[in-house]
């Protein structure tokens, strides 16, 4: 059974998001343990002991965002909760052989990325992954980038 990590959250988030998931794969945080590290001054793995992290927290690592980075709003707060979930499915595409179309495109129109949430402009570099849904989700060629060079470098 592969390793988890667990996801925080309170019961009027679970009463109100039954169906959110109580934990990732760890190969999906692990490369990010250095900015886990940098937000929290803790390593994973003495965060997991203590119940995980929020989805809010958790996107904030994985983006590799410093959580006074982050919107500190109920709105914010809202934005966040389904953006891990979107990079968690790259990632599970992208572990079972999912295809990840090359850099360098370049988007026509104005999308949002799958991974930041943050809008991709007319020119700038992207990259487009499938899903094992089978649908493609746009990601900055910057978000792509830096997943895999932290990957690289261990992390």
């Amino acid at each position: 059974m592969a390793k988890l990590f667990p996801i925080l959250t309170d019961w009027r988030e679970r009463k109100a998001y039954p169906d959110y998931p109580r934990s990732v794969p760890w190969s999906f945080i692990a490369p990010h343990e250095r900015q886990a590290d940098r937000n929290h001054g803790q390593m994973l793995k003495r965060l997991a002991e203590r119940g995980g992290l929020s989805p809010w927290e958790m996107l904030a690592v994985v983006t590799g965002k410093r959580i006074r980075e982050m919107e500190r709003t109920e709105a914010g707060f809202a934005a966040a909760r389904p953006a891990p979930l979107k990079l968690l499915e790259a990632h599970n595409a992208e572990a079972s052989g999912g295809t990840v179309l090359t850099l360098p495109k370049r988007v026509d129109s104005p999308t949002t990325c799958s991974s930041c949430d943050e809008p991709i402009t007319k020119g700038q570099e992207y990259a487009m992954l499938r899903l094992p849904s089978g649908e493609m989700a746009t990601v900055h060629g910057d978000c792509m980038r830096k997943g895999s060079s932290e990957e690289a470098d261990g992390g």
